[in-house]
C-alpha cells in the first residue's frame, strides 16, 4: 500500500524531530556524520470523560523497522533509563 501525501510528510516531521531531540539532548555532535537510519516511535493517547475521569487508553506505533529491529531497540530502551545506548560495529577487514 502506497504511503499518502499526508503520511509521507508526518513520517518526514518526525524524522525532523527526532533529529532535533537528538541534537538538543547531547547524544551526539550534528557534524560527527552520524545518521539516523532507522526510527521507532510509540505514543500513548488517553481519554476523558465530562468529570475528566480516564475512560480509555491507546497506543499508535509509526516504525520504518522491521520486527526484529524493533524488538532489540526497544529491549535496549527498556535497560538504559535514558534511553539512549551507542554500538559500534568492527567489521573484518580484507
Amino acid at each position: 500500500m502506497a504511503l499518502t501525501p499526508e503520511q509521507i510528510a508526518a513520517d518526514e516531521a518526525i524524522e525532523a524531530a527526532i533529529e532535533q531531540a537528538r541534537i538538543a539532548y547531547g547524544e551526539d555532535d550534528p557534524d560527527s556524520g552520524k545518521i539516523i537510519t532507522a526510527w521507532y516511535v510509540v505514543a500513548k493517547a488517553s481519554y476523558f470523560d465530562d468529570d475528566q475521569d480516564l475512560v480509555a487508553w491507546s497506543f499508535f506505533k509509526r516504525s520504518t523497522m522491521d520486527i526484529g529491529d524493533s524488538q532489540g531497540i526497544l529491549r535496549v530502551a527498556t535497560i538504559r533509563e535514558d534511553g539512549i545506548t551507542n554500538s559500534v560495529i568492527y567489521g573484518d577487514e580484507d
